[in-house]
């Protein structure tokens, strides 16, 4: 075999080194990409709207269902709790008929027990009623329309009379002539009592009530009204427990009936606060003469507050039920109240605007807010879009 020569080798050699350098010094080829993946997660963005608005509190007119007499009322600035009395009608009628109905009831439930009470009650209502007249007669005068009517037919009278002598003295007849005295007899009489009616008239039409006599009549009535409950508490006594639900007998129906109509009148006779607030405006006063469903009086509800605002039609998508608010009073920049919708107008306004109302929820304000207070709100719904 033929030995390799010294420059062969060298050659050998050079080749084997550069190949061994560019293996090692070449660039290695970029792996093929691997598709991406994207995750679409969901964020999950409150919707928020800004509006313009003021503070107010829940507020009533009331009035009576039934017309009738103001005897009491409350007076502006009076705090009341719910169901407490705010006005009561005059309740005498109301009451008497009550009781009349009362005493039908007891009649025909239990005619032999209550036999003897009968005719005590009823003297005692007459008495009542008598006292009552008695005393509208000393406080109020006389009926003067009364006493006109009075004048006017003894007025009349007296020129029949007058005309009846008159024909009887022109009348030669003899049976006329004969008439004569009783006719003039009547004459006298009509004549007298048209200068008694007169007189009557000029009585009642300048009357002036007597302080003692008005006190004096106020105690007759009182004693009437005390002697008139005493009756009828003893009847009620004598009622026996019975369902009316159970009577067929169409008397019964009735007295049931009319006792019930009776009590609702009685009851309807008194102006109870729907809820606890306090009254703010009184458009009637004592011994005036109020209609069914005149406004009277006007009561605010003592808490809580609610707020009224508007906010452009295209913050719609903002206003889910039970929308959480922010309230800021513009008097307090930095304070922000916590709030609820509670309801939203089914309407766009013609300034392209929608009215919202919310209500403030119950916490320690750290300031004094009133009503009419202007407020910005916001309102955070949790809604994603």
């Amino acid at each position: 075999m033929k030995k390799p020569t010294l420059p062969a080798l060298l050659i050998l050699s050079a080749t084997l080194a550069f190949a061994a350098w560019w293996v090692w010094v070449r660039p290695l080829p970029e792996a093929a990409p691997l598709a991406p993946t994207i995750t679409r997660t969901p964020v999950i963005l409150p919707l928020t709207a800004s509006g313009e608005g003021v503070l107010e509190q829940t507020s009533l007119s009331l009035g009576f269902a039934l017309p009738g007499t103001l005897s009491q009322i409350a007076q502006p600035g009076q705090s009341v709790q719910a169901g407490e009395s705010l006005a009561v009608l005059e309740q005498t009628s109301a009451q008497l008929n009550l009781q009349a109905a009362q005493l039908t009831w007891n009649t025909l439930t239990s005619p032999a027990a209550l036999a003897s009470l009968q005719i005590t009650q009823r003297q005692a209502q007459e008495s009542l009623l008598q006292a009552q007249t008695d005393y509208e007669n000393v406080v109020e005068g006389p009926d003067v329309d009364y006493y006109q009517f009075l004048l006017a037919v003894a007025e009349r009278e007296y020129w029949q009379a007058l005309s009846a002598v008159t024909d009887a003295r022109t009348s030669t007849s003899r049976r006329a002539q004969a008439k004569l005295p009783r006719l003039n007899a009547r004459l006298a009489a009509a004549e007298t009592a048209w200068e008694e009616a007169k007189l009557a008239l000029d009585w009642a039409q300048n009357y002036q009530p007597d302080p003692a006599a008005a006190l004096l009549a106020e105690a007759r009535l009182q004693n009437a009204q005390s002697l008139l409950d005493v009756q009828t508490e003893s009847l009620l006594a004598l009622q026996p427990a019975a369902n009316p639900a159970t009577f067929s007998d169409p008397a019964l129906q009735t007295a049931w009936a009319d006792l019930q109509a009776a009590q609702a009148a009685l009851d309807a006779s008194t102006l109870a606060a729907p809820f606890e607030g306090t009254v703010i405006l009184v458009s009637a006063q004592a011994g005036e003469q109020v209609s069914a469903y005149q406004p009277i009086l006007t009561l605010v509800a003592a808490a809580p507050l609610r707020v009224r605002f508007t906010l452009d039609e295209t913050d719609l998508a903002a206003l889910t039920p039970g929308a959480s608010l922010l309230i800021t009073p513009n008097a307090y920049p930095d304070l922000e109240l916590p709030g609820v919708v509670t309801s939203v107008s089914p309407s766009i306004n013609p300034d392209a605007t929608l009215t919202v109302w919310g209500e403030l929820l119950p916490a320690a304000f750290p300031v004094r807010l009133l009503p009419g207070m202007a407020v910005t709100v916001t309102v955070v719904s949790d809604s994603g879009q």
